[in-house]
């Protein structure tokens, strides 16, 4: 599958994500999805996914992934996506920004690309920062929406 494929899917994704499309998202996303960020690290699966879209702790307003974008593939069906990324979210009536630095996993199944893994980095934070109260990122309030589905979606789902 060639860059702009894969990169047109990862938009896919934010797009769902911006547009509160549970079955877009429910789609895109792997059997077992990982999601990694400053929270730790959590699992879900497509119905619990499709399930935190409406229940995210802020509107992603916009995002925009930086040209720096890479892709690799791993085999005929697995590709790793990595860029920057600015978002602006409103979160409690403000609108904030952040830049990160964000990596997925895509695996094809049966003809079909489904993310498998996803992190996301504050591209201006230190490595030692605890971002605690603040925004935080995409990866970290999915992971930490999906907390409490991945405990009822399945038994081998571990919420952090």
């Amino acid at each position: 599958m060639p860059k702009t494929d894969l990169l047109k899917t990862e938009h896919e994704y934010w797009d769902a994500l911006m547009n509160h499309d549970a079955k877009a998202v429910e789609r895109l996303t792997d059997q077992s999805c990982i999601v990694v960020g400053a929270q730790g690290v959590s699992e879900f699966d497509p119905p619990s996914a499709a399930a935190m879209v409406n229940d995210m702790p802020y509107e992603l307003q916009s995002y925009h992934l930086g040209e720096q974008a890479k892709v690799r593939m791993l085999g005929r069906n697995v590709a790793i996506v990595a860029y920057p990324v600015h978002e602006s979210v409103r979160r409690n009536g403000n609108l904030e920004t952040l830049d990160a630095v964000d990596a997925s996993v895509w695996v094809r199944r049966d003809g079909h690309w489904t993310c498998a893994l996803h992190t996301e980095t504050m591209a201006d934070a230190p490595a030692d920062s605890n971002t605690g109260g603040t925004l935080g990122s995409l990866g970290d309030a999915l992971g930490t929406q999906s907390q409490a589905a991945s405990a009822t979606a399945s038994p081998n789902v571990s919420p952090r």
